[in-house]
């Protein structure tokens, strides 16, 4: 009887002591929320007053704050795992703490290289949130606008929707698109048989009446740039705010092609022969 009553005994000893330790890990989390919680909403606001937005740039401005964040909850996480092991291991806690952390220095050469690329790529400001950019991943290319950047990721959309999720550790070069003024570049085709000054001087028409305020150099006609068997190509450049000229290049050659048809300015029209037998 009596070994029947130690046996509950245990089981109950043990059941408290288990549960007072999921309490304090229940606890603990909690208190590590807030904390973490606190500390987001201080950076936060910190990152977000007059002092950061009037020397920094918004783009910038939300690298940082993300790559900030992003710092505060890795290592909230960690924090988290230390008082696990420690509540659920107790004294052998410090000494298994410390054959995981040499485990984990191992198996993460790779996560620390994505951490301190991410690092860099931050401070030395080589692209931020909105910036058009293209990255060499080995063999491999992606372009597209900076959705995120992270400790360990970085994060792009490109013009199709896809989203790619990039370790920037594995970043091996970068072409930043968005940092100086965009080319604005427009080919016009006509007919062989259409007078130059003629389709000069509509063009001329469409580019001196037209304005834009994303516009840094006026378009002009660079020239004739081509000539086949059935069209000359003149070709308009000029310069625009990054990511502008898109916009701008659409909205010309439409006005510039509705102004030649208006004025019977012939366009180029592919010839076919048919053979009879």
């Amino acid at each position: 009887m009596n070994v029947f009553e130690d046996f509950i005994k245990s089981i109950v000893d043990s059941s408290l002591k288990l549960g007072i330790k999921i309490l304090d890990s229940i606890f603990g989390f909690i208190v590590i929320y807030i904390i973490y919680k606190i500390v987001c909403k201080v950076l936060k606001s910190v990152l977000n007053k007059k002092i950061f937005n009037s020397r920094i740039d918004k783009g910038r401005l939300h690298t940082i704050q993300t790559l900030v964040l992003s710092i505060v909850k890795y290592s909230f996480i960690t924090i988290l795992v230390l008082i696990l092991i420690q509540n659920f291991v107790g004294a052998v806690g410090v000494t298994l703490t410390s054959i995981i952390g040499v485990a984990l220095g191992f198996a993460s050469q790779n996560i620390l290289k994505d951490l301190f690329n991410g690092v860099f790529i931050t401070f030395e400001n080589q692209f931020t949130f909105g910036d058009y950019i293209t990255i060499n991943k080995g063999s491999n290319e992606f372009k597209g606008i900076v959705d995120s950047i992270q400790v360990r990721v970085t994060k792009l959309r490109d013009f199709n929707g896809d989203y790619h999720i990039i370790p920037n550790g594995s970043i091996n070069q970068i072409t930043n698109h968005s940092r100086k003024d965009s080319r604005i570049l427009i080919d016009i085709q006509v007919g062989l048989s259409q007078k130059s000054k003629a389709v000069s001087e509509n063009i001329n028409y469409v580019l001196n009446n037209y304005s834009h305020d994303d516009i840094t150099v006026k378009p002009y006609i660079y020239g004739i740039i081509s000539t086949d068997q059935v069209a000359i190509t003149y070709r308009v450049v000029g310069y625009a705010k990054p990511l502008s000229h898109w916009n701008i290049e659409n909205e010309l050659r439409k006005l510039i092609m509705d102004r030649l048809l208006s004025e019977n300015i012939i366009l180029p029209t592919q010839r076919y022969s048919i053979m009879k037998n």
